[in-house]
């Protein structure tokens, strides 16, 4: 396979994770070539498709710490950055709990 072929097969790729993750967190998918990957009224989203991710081994290590059934998270801080841009980050599948519990599609249709 050249090139010209393997980039356009990865495009394909990364457009059905695009659209698969969009339609479970309820975004519209966003631009082309640089432009955010989703969004909604209060979230822009990036999203990748990674064979393997560092962040893997830490929210691992947050389950495997977990008391009483709390939803894990972890979070990365920069050194020699400000605190408060640090990445919290969080499963996919606990995420759309939060957003069930506080009723997210009723926020959504009332900041319209």
């Amino acid at each position: 396979m050249n090139k010209k072929e393997q980039a356009r097969k990865n495009r394909r790729k990364g457009r059905r994770t695009e659209n698969r993750l969009n339609d479970i967190l309820g975004m519209v998918r966003g631009g082309l070539y640089g432009g955010e990957d989703g969004f909604d009224e209060h979230f822009s989203v990036e999203i990748k498709g990674r064979k393997t991710y560092a962040g893997q081994r830490f929210m691992d290590q947050a389950i495997k710490n977990n008391k009483n059934d709390k939803i894990p998270i972890y979070v990365v801080h920069i050194v020699n950055t400000k605190y408060d841009n640090s990445h919290v980050c969080i499963r996919l599948k606990d995420w759309l709990k939060l957003m069930e519990a506080i009723d997210w599609k009723k926020v959504k249709q009332t900041s319209k």
